[in-house]
């Protein structure tokens, strides 16, 4: 099959849990022996450099698109005014329109996968240009993030215009999904969203597949004492609040047990106010080349989010790197995971702390936990068996 894949930034390499499920999707899809083709916006929040892409072997002919998606009061203020998502909007661009539509008449393609809501403005387009079917596949529901975000609002005035915020990318999440002929998500919770809303097209829930094997080259990494870590994009601010929580909230009863714990930061785009913090044992390392050997050398992986949709592909590559971790029920959402078993959940800053000093404590409930969560990952996230099930789907439809 051929099969064309429009991508709201450049995925290769992977180095956030969004780019990680856009790579897996292309890379699934090629070794189950398909053809792929990658039609790719090149945002200026995420610029590449072409020049830095042109030499590389890929497994895919590609089309790289530059869009400004800078954020611009004015044209914020015309997007409230016009009732329309401000999110979506500034990925809306005549020159993408222009540069696949000459993509769609120079080839052919028997399906097309618009990956993230933001690429479903261009499904119109590819249906009226193309004989293929189109796919929507969703990492998760905008607007259920952005609801959460309003919540955590403290002004409100922000809290109010962020509702708003969500409220259209409700509007917009629908009407995307209303042109496409069929509907992937990653997690059961996010399709139960959709189901609600009554949208009737073919629907698939594909978690994203990792490569257990190439992970396991990790596994024998010396591993620093009494080590907690956390690794994530820091330009999604669910991610800041998070560990400012955690910091704040949890990280002082931590230490009242375990005095000499260390904890360890990571992540792109990492805000100064992280940055600049001081605190005993608390290092942040802002982005790190290899985030599998950050996180190899480290015991505890800590997920403490109270907002958000979708799987947590962190989460997943860490099980299959035998970590055991302490999250949130939010954090774990959508990935069928039982407390106790595979990881230990916690919602409040004293559990929290506690989960994370039973394990910093006891070597036993360590091994059981690690153990337990390689076994689960290695059996439900591998990345043919899920590409397999897409390419099943597809054909379905």
């Amino acid at each position: 099959m051929k099969i064309l894949l429009l991508f709201n930034r450049w995925a290769f390499p992977a180095n956030d849990g969004g780019s990680l499920a856009m790579y897996q999707l292309a890379k699934g899809l090629h070794e189950c022996g398909h053809t792929v083709t990658v039609f790719s916006l090149n945002p200026s929040r995420n610029y590449v450099d072409p020049k830095s892409i042109q030499d590389k072997k890929l497994f895919f002919d590609y089309t790289l698109v530059p869009i400004n998606t800078d954020l611009s009061y004015i044209d914020a203020l015309k997007a409230l005014i016009k009732n329309k998502s401000y999110h979506a909007v500034r990925f809306y661009s005549r020159e993408v329109e222009k540069q696949l539509t000459e993509l769609l008449q120079n080839k052919t393609f028997d399906y097309i996968i618009a990956d993230s809501i933001y690429m479903s403005w261009y499904i119109p387009i590819a249906k009226r240009l193309s004989q293929a079917k189109v796919v929507l596949r969703l990492h998760n529901v905008e607007n259920e993030i952005w609801t959460g975000v309003a919540k955590d609002e403290t002004n409100i005035l922000k809290r109010i215009y962020i509702k708003i915020l969500a409220s259209q990318l409700k509007t917009f999440e629908k009407a995307g999904i209303e042109h496409a002929d069929g509907l992937i998500t990653l997690s059961e919770n996010d399709m139960r969203f959709f189901e609600h809303s009554m949208i009737n097209c073919p629907r698939l829930v594909s978690h994203t597949g990792i490569n257990t094997e190439e992970l396991s080259i990790y596994n024998n990494i010396a591993i620093k004492p009494k080590s907690i870590f956390h690794i994530a994009a820091m330009d999604w601010k669910p991610n800041v609040h998070a560990i400012n929580w955690f910091i704040s909230q949890v990280w002082p009863k931590i230490l009242l047990t375990n005095p000499d714990a260390i904890l360890d930061i990571a992540g792109k785009k990492m805000p100064a106010e992280l940055i600049e913090l001081k605190s005993k044992g608390y290092t942040n390392f802002g982005f790190v080349d290899n985030q599998y050997l950050f996180m190899s050398e480290r015991i505890i992986m800590i997920v403490p989010l109270f907002a958000g949709s979708g799987i947590r592909i962190k989460i997943i590559e860490a099980m299959a790197m035998k970590k055991a971790i302490v999250a949130t029920s939010k954090a774990v959402q959508g990935l069928d995971l039982i407390n106790n078993t595979h990881l230990l959940i916690a919602d409040d800053s004293k559990s929290f702390a506690d989960a994370v000093n039973k394990l910093l404590n006891d070597e036993g409930l360590y091994q059981h936990i690690a153990n337990n969560a390689y076994t689960f990952a290695k059996s439900h996230f591998d990345l043919k068996t899920n590409s397999n099930k897409i390419v099943e789907f597809l054909k379905n439809i």
